[in-house]
Formats: structure tokens, sequence, C-alpha cells
């Protein structure tokens, strides 16, 4: 649904390769997104998927 709705409203060069869906962000005792963690999952799950498509 997201792609179908991201397509017809935004530029292909703007539309992104990959989406994830996290259910739970991961934040601070203050409530902060900490967002070094995001990456650094995103990071290894992109480096996972192309470790999958090499083999």
């Amino acid at each position: 649904m997201v792609a179908f709705f991201s397509r017809k409203r935004v530029a292909k060069y703007k539309y992104p390769e990959h989406i994830v869906v996290i259910e739970k962000l991961p934040r601070t005792a203050s409530g902060k997104i900490q967002k070094f963690l995001l990456r650094k999952d995103i990071m290894r799950r992109l480096t996972q998927d192309v470790c999958e498509e090499i083999e």
C-alpha cells in the first residue's frame, strides 16, 4: 500500500529503494528516538540482504 501511494505522488528519482516497517522505535529514558540504533539496524539488514543475493 505504501508503495502504491508513494509511487503515484513522488517522482521516480525520489522514490525510496527500500521501505522498512519497524513496530517499536528504540527510545532513550527521556523518550527521544535513538536514531543511531535505527541506522545500525538498517545497515545490518541491508548488508544481510546483499549477502543473501550474492549466495
